[in-house]
């Protein structure tokens, strides 16, 4: 008896993990772009289900300045990273063009599948502001 128990428990725990494997990641939640403090590189964020099947990996792509990407097909997105991760890893830092506006989404991949993409707003990159030239006074002249 003791014997078909286990069994019967191992086959239990190889099913309900294969469905979890095969099951579609969901959609990444609360995307948000944070431009940091140099203009030239922005931090992306989102959050994932705990309940979501494992997570082997994101993808992360951007739309620039108003390119067609009003659809999830559309032509505008650029592939911008492919990152490792598991869910606790729900951040990257990508590198941005001071004065433009960009879109981010990102999706998340198991071993099988992507699952759907999680789409952020519109973000305005700042341009840089030119420093102050050095050694320059302005007063009378002798």
């Amino acid at each position: 008896m003791l014997k078909g128990t286990v069994l019967l428990l191992t086959f239990l725990f190889v099913f309900s993990w294969a469905q979890a494997e095969s099951g579609t990641p969901p959609a990444p939640t609360a995307v948000a772009v944070t431009p940091l403090a140099s203009s030239q590189m922005a931090m992306v964020v989102w959050a994932i289900s705990p309940s979501s099947p494992p997570v082997s990996g994101y993808q992360i792509e951007a739309c620039v300045d108003g390119s067609q990407c009003q659809t999830e097909n559309a032509s505008g997105w650029e592939r911008f990273l492919d990152r490792d991760g598991n869910s606790i890893n729900t951040r990257a830092l990508v590198i941005v063009e001071p004065g433009k506006a960009y879109r981010f989404r990102v999706r998340a991949q198991n071993l099988r599948r992507f699952g759907p993409w999680g789409v952020g707003r519109w973000i305005q990159i700042p341009p840089v502001r030119p420093s102050d030239p050095p050694n320059i006074f302005a007063g009378p002249q002798d």
